[in-house]
């Protein structure tokens, strides 16, 4: 089994360095509203997962979101500690575990918010969970592999960058 991994940065990365800083939350909504008020198309792209995007496992909130994150972040871990943001993988038989060698961090907050698994051929996201900053760390998500996937490619998304 082949394994691709990418890390999907936070808003930082996306915005010029010639504009003032905007908080993340702040970034993001603005960028969805645009996108929401700019087609009827982008608004069901960015607001409903579709059944070929996403496995039915997957709770709505939580595919929404990673599908969210995936169309308004294009740059990989731009700003994060490589090391820290990008994900670990084991494979045994028909399950995988994904962690990420990331502190959670509630004082900051500061933590690992998404993990998702895509099938690499068909872009099907079929593990997905959601973190707090209360969570234990390292932050892991273990799933098993649907017999159709040959090639993983394990995702994570971090709350700041």
């Amino acid at each position: 089994m082949r394994l691709v991994v990418l890390v999907v940065c936070g808003a930082a990365a996306l915005r010029p360095t010639t504009t003032p800083a905007v908080d993340r939350q702040t970034f993001l909504w603005t960028a969805a509203s645009t996108v929401l008020t700019t087609s009827s198309a982008a608004q069901a792209s960015v607001a409903e997962p579709t059944a070929s995007a996403v496995a039915r496992s997957i709770p709505k909130e939580v595919a929404r979101k990673i599908l969210q994150i995936e169309r308004l972040n294009v740059d990989s871990n731009s700003n994060g500690d490589k090391a820290k943001h990008l994900p670990k993988v084991k494979v045994s038989g028909d399950k995988v575990e994904c962690s990420v060698p990331h502190v959670m961090d509630p004082e900051k907050p500061h933590f690992i918010e998404y993990i998702w698994l895509k099938d690499e051929a068909t872009e099907l996201i079929f593990a997905a969970t959601k973190f707090e900053a209360t969570d234990a760390s390292p932050p892991t998500l273990v799933a098993k592999i649907p017999s159709s996937v040959a090639s993983i490619v394990p995702l994570a998304y971090c709350n700041l960058h």
